[in-house]
């Protein structure tokens, strides 16, 4: 047959389809398998405040008591009258949910003349007080 342009190959659009879906699921699998490796505790709506007492050993009881599904946390430290937790157990808590060093220098300069004082920073917010005998009380919330 001469005089006739030689035959071109066709692509398949199901072999293009095929090839595709394949590539869709193995991104699929791995994108899945990446966001399920990230704690997604510390961010928002998750219960970072318990996770932090967590990691720092505390347990739920008379000093340290986890709220609204995590997203508060009471701590109470020994006075001169009460027992409690030590300052330090606080300071690892605050370290946990990145609270600013001027909120673990108020709160250890805090007096009992001063009142309840607060902070706020990036996802959180502190309360406390202070009193020679009953000690701090520290209120955190998750924002």
């Amino acid at each position: 047959m001469a005089g006739e342009a030689p035959s071109q190959p066709r692509h398949r659009p199901v072999v293009w389809l095929g090839i595709g879906a394949a590539a869709g699921v193995v991104f699929g699998a791995v994108g899945f398998a990446a966001l399920s490796s990230v704690d997604w505790s510390g961010m928002a709506g998750g219960p970072a405040l318990e996770q932090a007492a967590k990691e720092c050993g505390l347990n739920d009881g008379s000093a340290v008591r986890v709220k609204d599904e995590g997203r508060t946390l009471a701590l109470e430290t020994a006075g001169t009258d009460a027992s409690g937790l030590r300052f330090a157990e606080v300071e690892c808590v605050l370290e946990v949910v990145g609270a600013p060093d001027h909120v673990v220098e108020a709160m250890m300069s805090t007096r009992a003349l001063d009142g309840r004082q607060s902070q706020e920073w990036e996802g959180f917010e502190a309360q406390w007080s202070y009193h020679p005998d009953s000690g701090m009380s520290v209120l955190l919330r998750q924002t």
